[in-house]
């Protein structure tokens, strides 16, 4: 079973037009419907993760408001697509994460983010019973969940400590922190000296591992190397229009780690996957698919070359669709179809 934790939120997505679109102040222009699915690593993640019909287990956290009603909705619908066991905490008088998702046509998209409740999680959140019958924990962001960022990443720390003394596998994503908080100020060097000894999987976008590491100008491969010294077992970077550069430590470890599901070809890795040749609609959500995929890649006993270019192609059908979820088939749809290798 693959537990999936962390930042949840709702996305609403106003409906731009095909309209060059700029904010001017005072004006008054007209949108289109605005509908809204569960987003973050569990709406997305997880989510995708549902729609493959994987065996998962989804955490979260929700405030007693409509936002926390609406998410309750929506993510009942989705895990009940694979049976999903859903727990959620519900915290009295917080607000729950929302974002608005402006994707304008031909512009890259921008999130309005609230946090809300997701900064009350901690490692405490998720107890033995959470984590009972886990073969695979994925958590995401320390950079959106504050109690899990604080002192260095201690919780998230504490929490993959118990999941590897379980032996269970851990994996870990990110997300580039606003400008204008608490978390773009964070010494995120210390933050991944200290988490990523304990992380198996890290899965962080290029983007992303430039800026925590302060090396804007380096190469994918350089950041790789990076991570991997750091303590990261296998690091996923996910490159946009480029593609999934892949690397492995060798050492005996990380054979060890990826061998428990059937694979021994992990050991010292490196592949560079291309995106999959598909008509992009739209974006949002398309790395955390992608992580969905490996994941699932990964509980199949795929080696790692395979389980990355599943996790390419289920992020191809992401993209297929506007929202993130809606284009993703089940994954023996996939592996029936296969056209992914």
């Amino acid at each position: 079973m693959i537990g999936i934790i962390g930042y949840l939120c709702m996305d609403v997505f106003p409906d731009l037009g095909q309209e060059p679109f700029a904010y001017v102040p005072g004006m008054l222009r007209e949108v289109g419907s605005a509908p809204g699915h569960p987003g973050g690593t569990v709406g997305n993640t997880g989510g995708a993760l549902c729609r493959l019909r994987e065996n998962v287990r989804l955490g979260c956290a929700v405030g007693d408001d409509l936002w926390g009603t609406l998410i309750m909705h929506e993510l009942k619908e989705i895990a009940a697509q694979a049976n999903a066991d859903l727990r959620a905490i519900e915290f009295k008088g917080e607000s729950s994460g929302y974002s608005l998702v402006l994707n304008p046509a031909n512009q890259d998209r921008m999130f309005l983010v609230c946090r809300g409740v997701n900064d009350c999680l901690t490692s405490d959140s998720f107890d033995d019973s959470f984590l009972d019958g886990l073969n695979i924990l994925h958590f995401g962001y320390p950079s959106l969940c504050k109690g899990m960022a604080e002192r260095d990443g201690d919780e998230t720390k504490k929490l993959f400590q118990r999941c590897r003394a379980k032996g269970i596998l851990t994996s870990l994503d990110l997300s580039l922190p606003s400008p204008d908080t608490w978390f773009y100020t964070l010494d995120w060097i210390s933050v991944l000296k200290n988490v990523l000894p304990e992380t198996d999987l890290f899965c962080p976008s290029i983007d992303e591992l430039r800026f925590m590491l302060k090396m804007p100008t380096e190469s994918p491969d350089e950041l790789i190397n990076t991570a991997l010294a750091m303590g990261a077992k296998a690091v996923f970077l996910k490159m946009g229009a480029e593609g999934i550069l892949f690397g492995s430590a060798d050492t005996a470890e990380t054979a060890e780690v990826f061998a428990r599901f059937g694979s021994g070809a992990w050991r010292g890795e490196r592949h560079m996957v291309k995106p999959f040749p598909v008509k992009v609609v739209g974006t949002t959500g398309a790395g955390d698919s992608s992580i969905a995929g490996m994941l699932c890649g990964i509980s199949h006993g795929f080696c790692a070359l395979d389980a990355v270019k599943f996790a390419s192609r289920v992020a191809s059908y992401s993209i297929s669709a506007m929202d993130s979820l809606s284009g993703i088939p089940t994954y023996e749809q996939i592996i029936e179809k296969d056209d992914w290798k």
